[in-house]
């Protein structure tokens, strides 16, 4: 595959021009081959797409990372086919060869080192996995409790680590003779931790760090992980749920864990499972855990999709309860005179015109979304008909809001009149007529209360998510 910038020309490339670079991936097909297209995130997608239809011969598509908004929507609980990939980890570079590769780079520095040796690595926090000092002090306690059964404890902080929370651990242990802390000089010992390991203790905040961690197939216990929120959240619980990692507790025997058993579940198509990695003899032999989206549990946000299509049966009879019976409300005055006629009708007025048309377009739409809802309730944590829902129930809620509104004003005009402008109460002689639009106007704010409550269940099933 042309992987060369120098020989393919991809050092021209200031941006990324679809026809520029299938065009280039056709020129220099013969000499070198496919060329080897790898896009990632949502900004990719439309790009790598084009590149793929362009030259459908002569690149390798690689598109990592479905948009966070899609994600649970469209990905599969199993894999469609070879060419898809299903993971919940992040993807990282720690697999067999560089573990291998590290055994023997850092063989000089830990092979010697007491053992059982457990690694601790601090991250820093986000904004759905918050955490301070307060966690900091906690994981300090709890790694003086399990000091006495390891053999070398080695902590490393990363970029996002804040001061206050590196400087806990370090005033906590820097005069311990078991307890290496890595200053952040010299070179990064991360490769050699995840080689020699024997467990580790990770933050929840980094999704990086517990995949490779993982990989390893060693005890991983987390730390934090009840502070994390949306997907972190969900990707802690789907490791836990797969025996990949434990909450840290400080009650554990890190010689113990060594042997940590794996949580026994119903295998199917799919499924986590285990691969055997081969390793050097330097390192301890051990399993890789290979995790794959499963299906989650509803909980209380399948009850709120419930309750959500429940709402959107009531509104859908509020709309066109009000839409008919505007359209239908007709009187005629028993009385008349030889030039005239007295009639009131909706098609007077072309407000209520307005009204009948938008609270018809306004119960269509509640009659369509009927099936995103259900969706909702089958797969409660998918995220995207639920954002859609979002978006298109606040555009109904403003059509059937100014509906409303205009509607109301001149309901009340027939009511009262108003003097000012001559303009006469005619429900004192059209009381019939004036009944059957107020009773349309009170159903249109029926609806219109619904869907404040329907935009606010959407917007906290997608908060939680």
């Amino acid at each position: 595959m042309a992987l060369s910038s120098e020989t393919s020309g991809l050092s021209n490339i200031l941006e990324a021009d679809a026809k520029h670079i299938s065009k280039m991936a056709r020129e220099t097909f013969e000499k070198e081959g496919p060329l080897l297209v790898v896009a990632s995130g949502r900004d990719t997608i439309s790009v790598a797409s084009s590149i793929k239809r362009l030259a459908p011969e002569n690149v390798f598509v690689v598109q990592e990372q479905i948009p966070w908004f899609l994600r649970r929507w469209i990905t599969p609980c199993e894999s469609p086919g070879k060419n898809v990939v299903l993971t919940v980890g992040a993807l990282h570079q720690a697999d067999s060869a560089a573990l291998r590769s590290a055994a023997s780079a850092w063989h000089d520095e830990l092979a010697p080192v007491p053992k059982p040796l457990l690694v601790v690595n601090v991250g820093g926090p986000t904004k759905n996995c918050l955490y301070g000092a307060d966690l900091a002090n906690h994981l300090a306690a709890r790694l003086q409790n399990v000091l006495w059964s390891c053999g070398t404890v080695r902590i490393s902080f990363s970029r996002r680590t804040p001061e206050k929370v590196s400087d806990i651990l370090v005033r906590e242990f820097t005069s311990n003779p078991k307890v290496f802390i890595w200053d952040g000089k010299g070179s990064n010992p991360h490769m050699g931790h995840l080689a020699w390991a024997d467990a580790f203790v990770i933050t929840a905040d980094s999704v990086s760090m517990l995949s490779e961690a993982c990989t390893t197939g060693k005890p991983v216990y987390v730390v934090g992980a009840e502070r994390c929120t949306w997907k972190f959240s969900d990707f802690q619980k789907s490791l836990q749920d797969r025996g990949a990692v434990r909450p840290f507790t400080g009650k554990e025997d890190v010689s113990i864990s060594l042997f940590w058993p794996k949580k026994k579940k119903k295998m199917r198509t799919g499924d986590s499972t285990t691969v055997n990695v081969p390793q050097s003899s330097a390192v301890p032999k051990g399993k890789a855990t290979l995790v794959t989206v499963a299906k989650q549990k509803g909980g209380w946000k399948r009850g709120v999709a419930i309750f959500d299509f429940i709402l959107r049966l009531g509104a859908i009879v509020a709309a066109l309860a009000a839409a008919s019976t505007m359209g239908t409300s007709d009187e005629t005055l028993p009385f008349f005179t030889q030039f005239f006629q007295f009639q009131a009708s909706y098609d007077d007025l072309p407000t209520f015109q307005f009204f009948v048309i938008a609270m018809g377009i306004v119960g269509g739409y509640l009659v369509l979304s009927l099936p995103f809802s259900i969706v909702s309730i089958v797969r409660p944590h998918a995220i995207g008909p639920r954002l859609l829902l979002l978006i298109l129930d606040t555009v109904a809620l403003t059509l059937n809001t100014s509906a409303a509104a205009a509607a109301a004003a001149i309901v009340y005009l027939a009511h009262n009149g108003n003097s000012n402008t001559n303009w006469l109460a005619i429900c004192q002689q059209f009381g019939d007529f004036c009944q059957k639009v107020s009773g349309a106007v009170v159903a249109s704010f029926v609806s219109v209360v619904v869907f404040m409550f329907l935009i606010l269940l959407s917007a906290l099933a997608i908060r939680k998510l």
